[in-house]
């Protein structure tokens, strides 16, 4: 479906420049997109990059968008929500979980067992965002919010075939809900985000990576990963792809019908979609490699990591009603569809 909308986006585009209307008239305005992912990460090439050259395509050129990847309007993957706040840049991407506080919300949607896949996951954010989750993004343009694929657990010397392995561990995580989860676990969670990934466990500052699988080949986490735990319920990771308030009020109402076409829910659950196959090759690109091992743990053990996720999830959430955060609502509207 929006295969076929962006196509008519792009033919009503390519009909007014035919006839000297506005998208062949207007002045070009340039758009700048900052992230802190090398080219080749998944969200690059199968994200913006698509979105950058549909945009241009859509306005005849009125508008376009240019990508800056690696850090290069300003290192630092925790500030790039604020980038966008602040018109360093006019659109960023990010992860909500590197700012915790600010979208308690949103990361509800990362709670363990709550998704089975991110399509899903994505769903279920957008099902909730107007009445619920909107307001958590004050001073942005909202173009898209998603999840990753579901998380694995990533190690170098330590393989987790149990529930007991897990002990003592200390465990890479993104942002608080998943936190929580690695500590019922018996593990230590450490915070970091996902460029330092690679150094800290190749260097030991942790033990492994609770992560979703499509940083094997974006981050080259398989370079230093030598065992990879799957099929546990241990959630998803929220993104965003926001742009400057004052940027989008600046465009013209031609340029933002276009914006708000390509961009929003269907964009979003594109993007799941791209993580979820690019997290499912590269599962099983490791798999094939015979220095490498995925483990699946029996049904038995799977239980138990079920049993304490189970009550970390209704914890989280008792802990986000008495914070005032009307939780088991939100969680509901996600289920629900509005």
């Amino acid at each position: 479906m929006l295969k076929d909308l962006r196509q008519h986006v792009l033919t009503a585009a390519l009909a007014a420049m035919a006839v000297g209307g506005p998208a062949a008239t207007a002045a070009a305005e340039e758009l700048s997109i900052a992230h802190f992912m090398a080219p080749q990460h998944v969200m690059h090439r199968a994200l913006m990059a698509p979105l950058a050259e549909e945009v241009a395509a859509a306005t005849g050129g009125a508008l376009t968008m240019r990508i800056y990847p690696g850090g290069e309007l300003g290192a630092g993957p925790q500030q790039q929500y604020m980038r966008a706040v602040e018109g360093v840049a006019d659109v960023a991407f990010g992860l909500q979980g590197y700012t915790s506080p600010q979208f308690p919300r949103t990361l509800l949607v990362e709670l363990p067992g709550l998704a089975d896949d991110p399509v899903e996951a994505t769903a279920m954010l957008w099902n909730a965002f107007d009445d619920h989750l909107a307001d958590e993004y004050r001073g942005v343009h909202v173009l898209g919010i998603w999840t990753n694929e579901p998380n694995i657990l990533m190690t170098r010397d330590r393989p987790i075939r149990s529930l007991d392995d897990l002990a003592g561990m200390k465990i890479r995580v993104p942002g608080a809900v998943m936190g929580r989860t690695v500590e019922a676990l018996g593990a230590t969670p450490v915070a970091m985000p996902a460029p330092r990934m690679y150094n800290a466990l190749n260097t030991g500052i942790v033990d492994g990576l609770l992560v979703g699988p499509c940083v094997i080949p974006a981050f080259k986490i398989g370079e230093v990963a030598n065992h990879f735990t799957v099929g546990l319920p241990l959630g998803v990771a929220a993104f965003f792809l926001v742009m400057n308030e004052a940027s989008w009020d600046g465009l013209s109402d031609d340029d933002r019908v276009v914006l708000d076409r390509l961009t929003g829910r269907e964009m979003s659950l594109e993007a799941a979609a791209s993580y979820g196959d690019c997290g499912a090759r590269a599962v099983e690109s490791m798999r094939a490699d015979p220095n490498k091992e995925v483990i699946e743990l029996p049904a038995d053990e799977v239980a138990r990591f079920e049993d304490i996720l189970n009550v970390v999830r209704e914890d989280v959430l008792n802990d986000a009603e008495a914070s005032g955060v009307p939780a088991r609502a939100t969680i509901d509207a996600m289920k629900a569809g509005g």
